[in-house]
């Protein structure tokens, strides 16, 4: 079977449920481009590909986008005009195509990003794509949906409902009746997203805060930090700025869009808690060694950093919101284990799964590759005849069904020996 046939035929089978549907081409208007030069990686996978470009390209022919393609000659990108699929001969933002390879395919792309557009849908089926690279097309915030036609990505060959779009890829959108979209309905709030640090363990150095913008094209940031006020550039929705920190700081960061300002704000104390965990906990945000008002007893001052209090006589506060367990009780999800005992034996996170507990906190842990674990209160992951629940109670290796490493199984030395399975005999 020829390359056109083959591929032909899976296509007919991919989009044969939408071709019976009254169907709609959307229209799009662009205008406003930004000079600015932004790269997108499209990745496509072997076969059809429902995909879009989120950029206005210099070049946007389909032989310039794809020509690296070799069967691209075969089988052209097709897109749906309103009653049947046909080729492709330049590519727009906000529209959905289909592309078909026969390899994996990374395709870097160069464009503006799509500003001042509008976007119109047909009633019926409309092959939409997105119009940003650095966040996801909201698709429930389209009007006049049909729900029992929700919206439809391609994955692995099948449709999947979908209520979000990523950059670069495409999907199928239903309208009851002829609507108009813009940017103000598509696009979610401003949000500025932390990329460093990630954690609050700086205090008197310098560093690096990165950062980068969702659902905005703001070009600058405002910073204030402690009191000095910071105007960054943004590119490519990305900032950087170097910061001198103090014992304590206030990092609020703003960006402002149609004349709102929208921030975040950051507190760095150098005690292992980020400041929303540490007022969630009753700590003092900006104060390193603080009393927690949940405790009887006092902690302000006591030498030991917030992070680093334990309140349930095993682990730091930092390494149980760290694993999503409650700092104040002994097993959080009450299933007979310990949250030490999960962690640090088991090395999974409490709850009796079996994912891997997080590196960070396994640092020297076996070699650190992930690993299943039989982590219930009675399962026996070594098979050694205990379960976790008795391996607890014995103070034995869970993991290990010879704990002392003498010849002689945990259980033969409990209930035959009478010996004692972490002491070699």
């Amino acid at each position: 079977m020829s390359v056109r046939r083959k591929a032909t035929c899976l296509f007919i089978i991919v989009a044969l449920v939408l071709v019976t549907v009254q169907p709609g081409l959307a229209e799009m208007l662009v205008s406003n481009q930004n000079s600015e030069d932004i790269t997108f990686n499209l990745n496509l996978d072997a076969g059809w590909n429902l995909i879009s470009i989120p950029l206005i390209l210099d070049n946007n022919s389909v032989r310039s986008v794809f020509g690296q393609i070799e069967t691209l000659d075969e089988v052209p990108v097709q897109f749906w005009d309103g009653q049947q699929f046909v080729s492709a001969e330049t590519i727009e933002p906000l529209t959905g195509y289909f592309v078909y390879t026969e390899d994996l395919l990374s395709i870097e792309l160069q464009g503006s990003k799509v500003q001042g557009r509008t976007k119109h849908l047909k009633t019926g089926w409309n092959m939409i794509g997105g119009y940003r690279t650095n966040y996801p097309l909201d698709l429930s915030k389209i009007p006049n949906q049909d729900s029992q036609c929700p919206s439809l990505r391609l994955i692995n060959g099948q449709y999947v409902e979908s209520h979000e779009l990523a950059p670069g890829d495409g999907a199928w959108v239903f309208v009851k009746e002829d609507t108009t979209i813009d940017d103000n309905l598509l696009k979610g709030l401003p949000e500025i997203e932390i990329l460093s640090p990630l954690e609050d363990v700086y205090k008197n150095e310098t560093i690096i805060l990165m950062g980068h913008l969702l659902n905005t094209d703001a070009d600058t940031v405002q910073i204030d930090h402690n009191g000095n006020d910071l105007t960054v550039p943004v590119s490519n929705y990305n900032f950087s700025v170097e910061l001198d920190l103090a014992e304590t700081n206030t990092i609020s960061l703003y960006v402002t869009e149609n004349g709102i300002a929208y921030s975040k704000e950051i507190l760095l104390d150098g005690d292992h808690l980020w400041g929303d965990d540490e007022r969630a906990l009753g700590f003092n945000p900006l104060n390193p060694d603080s009393d927690c008002a949940f405790t009887d007893e006092s902690e302000a001052g006591n030498g030991i950093v917030d992070g680093y209090e334990i309140f349930d006589g095993n682990l730091p506060v930092f390494a149980k919101v760290k694993i999503g367990a409650d700092p104040f009780a002994v097993d959080t999800d009450l299933d007979g284990l310990t949250d030490y005992f999960e962690l640090m034996k088991l090395g999974v996170i409490p709850g009796g799964s079996s994912q891997s507990a997080p590196a960070l906190l396994t640092t020297g842990m076996g070699d650190g590759n992930p690993v299943v674990v039989a982590a219930g209160t009675d399962d026996d992951p070594d098979g050694d005849g205990l379960s976790n629940f008795d391996e607890q109670g014995y103070r034995t290796d869970p993991l290990s069904a010879d704990t002392d490493g003498d010849g002689l199984s945990d259980a033969d030395e409990i209930f035959l020996w009478e010996t004692n399975p972490c002491a070699a005999d």
